[in-house]
């Protein structure tokens, strides 16, 4: 005889129209396999679906369809010495890459290269002699330019410190004016980002921009003119070697969350992640307890702000706030860890510490995180895997009906029957913690699900096609 696990709270549950689940939980649907057999730097979303990922694997680039799965229409170099850094999706969708390298897949380029929509060489993308080094990022203005950074010196010839301006061909754009740009230690970008005003924000190894203190992290203006009105925070503790900021993520109301590996920033107490108000002060109303354990090698590698304010932070660690979070750890909006996002054993590879340093988040709130791993949460995973997230644009509470399907008999006992399904979309059936205790493709309009091993209770049964979401309530006698 089946248990009963409804009760009056269930009730109150459905009632309001919210139901718990781990957003950490592994989705068994994507499976790269060993597309991506080396560590990620980078992954970048196509509106169709499909990622773009580079690394330090055999072709250093691959396109991936939406279940993780090689696309096979995308050229890929043979295996090169390169490493491809990062990348920026065009509005034509072709993509630019930048890296440390001099030829792609037999064309002489310099450290950057436009690919068109297949990953052949685009040859009318205008780079002249491109960076007389190699780059570590590039970010895309909403204007069509870009903005490049790392450890160069001169594009096409200009002297540029570390960072420049390139209209959509290629050319460098002059009205963009860094002076000397980067100096000290090894003068070089590794991170960049925008502000809702189009500032920069630009994180690194150097202690100067253009002859102004900017140790590590600096705001630069639309011009690409030193911002003084920007607090340059100061960080201390941990490796002196590695202390740095490594990632930025900017918050709807203008706060700035950054990660690396510190114990200090501008004299408060902060392990690896913090938050800084939008002059640059740090936000101490952003509380991450003991945050993650720094010691040599560790640090926050990557964040993420999600729709609702809560933050995703990866990187290498084992811990957070003293409790076992491996690689990855979800945090509320005041930097208190979010139990609720669970990964189980996280990411783990050979090595004491595996890493997660990207997240991105696609339209159907599922979260794909790349790095250098081997496992998530016991399941082999190779660099890159995907989590359920979600399952929604922003939270549980708003995902809507956006079709229609029935169930019958509901309640049910031993079978359940669920019909006007769209072919090809994913069923879930999950329980009241949220749960999956039944996962598929749906392969016809009509599917029987065997319930006679499901305790009594309430379930939700959750349809995905093409990021649109609905969900039912299933009864189960």
């Amino acid at each position: 005889m089946k248990k009963t696990l409804f009760t009056l709270g269930t009730a109150l549950l459905f009632g309001t129209g919210v139901f718990a689940q781990n957003l950490a939980e592994l989705d068994l649907s994507f499976d790269a396999d060993y597309n991506a057999n080396g560590a990620g730097e980078s992954l970048t979303l196509q509106p169709d679906g499909k990622i773009i990922v580079t690394g330090h694997f055999t072709s250093k680039i691959v396109r991936l369809n939406a279940d993780g799965s090689k696309d096979l229409s995308f050229n890929q170099p043979a295996d090169w010495g390169a490493i491809l850094k990062d990348a920026a999706l065009l509005p034509d969708g072709k993509v630019i890459i930048v890296g440390n390298f001099t030829d792609y897949d037999g064309v002489a380029v310099n450290h950057i290269v436009r690919l068109n929509s297949d990953g052949t060489v685009d040859n009318t993308f205008d780079q002249g002699t491109g960076a007389n080094n190699y780059l570590n990022a590039i970010a895309l203005q909403p204007d069509g330019k870009l903005i490049i950074t790392g450890v160069f010196t001169e594009y096409n010839g200009t002297a540029r410190g570390g960072i420049a301006r390139i209209n959509a061909d290629g050319t460098l754009d002059n009205t963009f004016d860094p002076g000397t740009g980067l100096a000290g230690i090894s003068a070089e970008g590794e991170y960049l980002t925008f502000q809702s005003d189009g500032k920069i924000l630009l994180a690194g190894k150097f202690t100067s921009y253009n002859g102004n203190p900017a140790n590590l992290f600096v705001r630069i203006n639309t011009d690409g003119s030193f911002d003084p009105s920007f607090v340059v925070p100061s960080l201390s503790g941990g490796n002196p070697a590695e202390r740095r900021i490594v990632c930025v993520a900017v918050q709807s109301d203008g706060k700035i969350v950054v990660g690396g590996h510190f114990t200090s920033i501008t004299g408060v107490a902060r392990n690896g992640i913090a938050r800084l108000n939008t002059d640059g002060t740090v936000d101490t109303s952003f509380d991450p307890g003991s945050g993650i354990n720094i010691t040599y090698g560790t640090l926050v590698a990557s964040v993420y702000v999600l729709p609702n304010g809560k933050i995703l932070a990866g990187g290498k660690f084992n811990t957070f706030d003293g409790v076992s979070r491996k690689g990855i750890a979800g945090l509320h909006a005041g930097g208190s860890l979010d139990t609720a996002f669970d990964p189980g054993t996280g990411v783990v590879d050979f090595l004491p510490y595996a890493m997660v340093n990207n997240f991105k988040v696609q339209a159907n709130g599922k979260i794909l995180i790349g790095g250098d791993f081997d496992e998530y949460n016991g399941v082999t995973r190779r660099n890159i895997a995907r989590l359920n997230g979600d399952g929604g644009t922003t939270s549980v509470e708003n995902i809507k009906d956006n079709f229609s399907f029935n169930i019958f008999p509901n309640p049910a006992n031993d079978f359940v029957t669920i019909t006007h399904l769209p072919s090809g979309s994913k069923l879930k059936v999950m329980d009241i913690t949220g749960k999956t205790v039944y996962n598929s493709v749906v392969q016809s309009e009509q599917t029987v699900i065997n319930t006679s091993d499901f305790v009594n209770g309430v379930y939700i049964i959750q349809i995905e096609n093409n990021g649109s979401i609905s969900n039912k309530k299933l009864i189960i006698n």
